[in-house]
């Protein structure tokens, strides 16, 4: 009996040593390696990386934002032939297991005994789910054990057809794809549900890794591709005509086109900088939100081709060359830093490059590796003699050394903005020659002098406070504004032609943008004032009430200053400008809708007044010509020129009721554009394309005329009425009890007339 109880017991003992214990310690090993896992309900609530999307005015995708590119499908969105395609060559027995496929992890197993190493890992779709999910690639004992426990998990949170959803969605394809919806499109530019058998088995082999690229390793994409057709057929996917066809057929790849449009850089990077304020860089990349933006391809297109002819015609009439030290009188007065200097190659060193500037002057260029513009060595791109172009940073007067970087371009920057007045929303945008070389948005972050376009909006207090209309007349003559509290005491007001043409009306004053008329206008209604208008009508940057702001000094980002004008557009109701419309997330959830936001900052009837008046610059004043050939302007078109001093900045604003378009062309250093350059001619030709384009689609030709105006001909020099049935004189329009009563006939009255102040 002892001796049976002492077998018994010796039995008890191996038996707890043989599986007992070593269950316990697997148990205990699974236990500790599981702490970390996630749970159950973070696995329920995952979402894989989508990046943002970027739709335009027609609800077209135009432009992703991504970590991963990846088109997120519902179960029922993914073709059988598809599923079929992963399953029979990663997991036949998918619907059959519960997570673990016994039977293929001993043959991987033996596989791997085989070889002596691990070479196969036996992972069923669900493990590999959760590898992607969540764990490393890496081959260990530790990264399996966790696999499974979390593919068992996976396995009681979510069915199977959800789970295959998941893998086909996660799973990456090469190519930058990341799962079979994103890469249908990168491989054959179709959507998933256009496949072909073969097509469907190609991305199939590529689960097995990058190796079986069809770009990079096209034999073995062709070999792996048509093992996954003999398992398709195997397990009945497919008939045996289709499989026969199939692997007969080659290889064929299409790529997507891409959705980067290269047509709106700017506005692009714009939009992605509103997201990134609001949402942070990382919502952006694997967020999956829909972006609804104002864009406008046509309108940006035909701004675009119309900036890049502008560029050309000005550049060609004016030859610009950068500035040599020979030219000055005074450097250390002269020299401002950004100004672009033309030199020769001296010496090209390991860590700078040495540039004659001329007068004993040389100009140290460092040369930074980790810099953009050094992807080359300087020493095969740059010869000695070689005639660049640096942009000036500091001086050393004392021992002639200037530093300087190299500048590839010393040619004039444009800027443009598209905008519909009815709604603010921003259809177009450019902000810059080129992207590539520059992602300073000169449409929205610079601040630029706006030249004589600040007219119209400070003439718009005169009207509105109905102490002047379009027919008061004022002297274009010599004319000095005394300031005895400013150094120096005085102005002395010039014109653009340097010219004066005497009495004539406000209407002609704006029409050909007379500086005199606009300094006398504005000490009439004060500095002050104007400013106040200015700003009603959309202006936010700071503004200072001088006497100077009557020619332009004041310095406005184009969208703000095409802004205001969509005020007078719009019959005076201001608008913010809009480049969002709305924003959903992956799933199509509403999470921001940007309404329209109007103000009424005029009345109508001001608003209309001021329309009729800046009409005239198209019709009779600084860009008349435009109607002519070869430019040919069509309808109904209001706006204003706007040069400043040396010509150094271009503006003109054109507009109708249904679109303002703004244009700038300049440097970005205080530079002229030509002596001979002025606006209209900068900007008419690439103009007159885009009015005329959108002239064929506008439906809304002339702003009606509200009630409350008077309309009628009135001479635009003495401001006097034309008497009915005679010829002669413009249409003018008046608030009803402000327009003239004398009529041109009548010279019964003598008026005096202003000769300025001298």
């Amino acid at each position: 009996m002892i001796y049976a109880y002492t077998s018994k017991k010796k039995m008890w003992f191996l038996f707890m040593l043989t599986f007992v214990f070593p269950l316990i310690l697997i148990l205990g090993v699974i236990a500790v390696l599981a702490v970390d896992l996630p749970s159950s309900a973070a696995i329920y609530a995952f979402e894989p990386h989508v990046g943002t999307k970027l739709y335009d005015i027609n609800d077209e995708l135009f432009h992703e934002f991504y970590k991963e590119k990846r088109v997120i499908l519902t179960p029922e969105e993914i073709p059988p032939l598809v599923k079929g395609a992963f399953l029979s060559i990663e997991d036949s027995s998918f619907y059959q297991h519960s997570a673990i496929d016994i039977f293929g992890i001993l043959r991987a197993i033996s596989q791997n005994i085989f070889k002596g190493h691990l070479a196969q890992g036996g992972s069923t779709i669900t493990q590999q789910l959760a590898r992607n999910m969540y764990l490393s690639h890496e081959r260990t004992l530790t990264r399996k054990i966790k696999e499974m426990v979390l593919a068992f998990k996976i396995e009681f949170s979510f069915s199977k057809e959800d789970i295959l959803s998941m893998y086909l969605n996660i799973i990456y394809l090469g190519n930058g794809s990341y799962g079979a919806g994103a890469a249908a499109q990168s491989y054959f530019n179709k959507t998933i549900d256009e496949l072909t058998i073969p097509e469907a088995a190609l991305l199939g082999a590529l689960a097995k890794g990058p190796t079986y690229s069809p770009y990079g390793y096209p034999e073995r994409a062709l070999s792996r591709r048509n093992l996954v057709l003999h398992r398709m057929w195997e397990e009945k996917i497919i008939t045996d005509e289709e499989y026969d066809a199939a692997k007969d057929t080659p290889i064929e790849i299409e790529p997507r086109k891409s959705h980067i449009n290269e047509s709106a850089p700017y506005y692009i990077e714009e939009v992605r900088r509103m997201l990134v304020k609001e949402y942070g860089d990382d919502v952006i990349l694997t967020g999956g939100l829909n972006v609804y933006t104002t864009l406008d391809p046509h309108l940006q297109e035909l701004a675009n081709k119309a900036v890049s002819m502008n560029l050309e015609q000005i550049e060609k009439r004016n030859r610009y060359k950068a500035m040599e030290l020979r030219q000055f009188q005074d450097m250390k007065k002269e020299l401002y830093p950004n100004m672009i200097l033309k030199g020769r190659v001296k010496e090209v060193k390991s860590s700078i490059m040495e540039v004659d500037l001329g007068r004993g002057y040389t100009g140290i260029i460092p040369i930074d590796r980790e810099n953009w513009m050094w992807d080359f060595r300087p020493s095969d791109y740059f010869k000695l003699g070689d005639e660049i172009f640096v942009k000036y940073r500091w001086a050393n007067h004392d021992e002639k050394i200037m530093g300087v970087l190299w500048e590839q371009r010393p040619f004039p920057q444009a800027a443009f903005i598209g905008m519909d007045p009815r709604t603010g929303y921003v259809t177009a945008l450019i902000g810059g020659c080129d992207f590539r070389e520059s992602q300073f948005n000169r449409a929205t972050q610079s601040r630029l002098q706006i030249g004589s376009t600040v007219k119209p909006l400070f003439y718009t207090a005169a009207i509105d406070t109905k102490k002047y209309t379009m027919a008061s007349v004022f002297v274009d003559a010599p004319f000095v504004w005394h300031l005895p509290e400013q150094n120096p005491p005085e102005w002395k007001v010039r014109n653009y032609s340097e010219e004066f043409r005497g009495p004539m009306t406000l209407r002609n004053a704006i029409s050909l943008s007379i500086n005199v008329v606009s300094a006398k206008l504005m000490r009439e209604i004060g500095p002050t004032t104007a400013v106040e208008y200015m700003k009603r009508l959309g202006i936010e940057s700071p503004i200072a009430a001088v006497p100077a702001l009557s020619v332009g000094i004041a310095e406005v980002s184009p969208l703000e200053l095409t802004r205001t004008f969509c005020t007078f557009a719009n019959m005076g109701e201001r608008v913010k400008p809009i480049f969002i419309r709305r924003i959903t997330d992956a799933r199509g959830s509403v999470i921001k809708e940007n309404e329209p936001q109007l103000s009424r900052v005029l009345p109508e009837q001001t608003a209309f007044i001021m329309n009729n008046i800046m009409k005239a610059p198209f019709d009779s004043g600084t860009a008349a010509f435009l109607r002519q050939a070869p430019y040919n302007l069509k309808g109904t078109v209001a706006g204003k020129t706007g040069t400043t001093d040396n010509a150094s900045d271009l503006w003109l604003v054109a507009y109708t009721p249904e679109y303002v378009l703004g244009s700038w062309i300049g440097f970005d250093y205080k530079g002229s554009l030509g002596m001979k350059e002025f606006a209209g001619l900068a900007h008419g030709e690439g103009f007159c394309k885009i009015i005329n384009a959108l002239e064929e689609h506008t439906e809304v030709k002339d702003w009606e005329m509200p009630p409350g105006i008077v309309a009628l001909r009135v001479d635009p020099w003495s401001g006097r009425r034309i008497p009915e049935g005679e010829e002669g004189g413009v249409p003018m329009y008046f608030y009803k009890g402000t327009e003239p009563v004398d009529y041109q006939a009548d010279t019964t009255k003598d008026e005096p007339v202003d000769l300025g102040d001298l």
